[in-house]
């Protein structure tokens, strides 16, 4: 895992999302995958910001990241 997946994976979990939650989120992909980092973006700033896709693809597709049925 490269330091941008680390970083932010670190992150989300602190900010409470639990491991197996992020797994469901990425679907076997890495996170650069899922939140390309921004050229010259720098690893907080990218932790941040994929911290919060990953939260709002948290509220959207629920905790086992399949979306939500109406």
């Amino acid at each position: 895992m490269d330091l941008y997946c680390e970083t932010a994976v670190r992150e989300a979990t602190e900010a409470g999302l639990m491991p197996r939650e992020i797994d469901a989120l990425l679907q076997g992909r890495p996170l650069t995958a899922l939140v390309p980092p921004l050229l010259a973006e720098a690893v907080d700033d990218y932790a941040d910001r994929a911290t919060s896709e990953l939260f709002i693809r948290y509220l959207v597709e629920g905790p086992d990241g399949d979306a939500a049925v109406a």
